[in-house]
């Protein structure tokens, strides 16, 4: 630990105390530049073998990449009624139930309009 004066601002480092201005933003393009060559040597590859040899690691690796919240911009929902909703809510609930039993019976490429 060292002891010397705190650092106040609006006044100028200490010479030889600290890190060269800029100097972490080279060092970031310059990773990330590595980066971006390596990816596009072996990161496909590195995939595949993750997804086969570690897939919970694969999935979590994915899922950090998703943004956390999706953004719905269509307002077609907002301008219909509860009754609406719940109509097309009924309407999507008997188009499922029709495919499972479309499934079960065994006429899955079958579709009911």
């Amino acid at each position: 630990m060292s002891i010397g004066r705190p650092f106040v601002k609006g006044q100028p480092k200490v010479p030889g105390s600290g890190r060269i201005k800029g100097s972490r933003n080279k060092i970031g393009e310059a990773f990330l530049k590595d980066l971006a060559l390596e990816w596009e040597q072996s990161g496909p590859a590195c995939l595949k073998i993750m997804a086969r040899e570690d897939p919970s690691g694969f999935v979590k690796v994915t899922a950090a990449l998703l943004p956390k919240e999706f953004e719905i911009t269509d307002s077609r929902l907002t301008e219909l009624s509860d009754e609406e909703i719940d109509g097309l809510i009924n309407q999507l609930r008997g188009k499922i139930r029709n495919a499972i039993e479309d499934v079960r019976s065994g006429e899955g490429t079958q579709t009911h309009h």
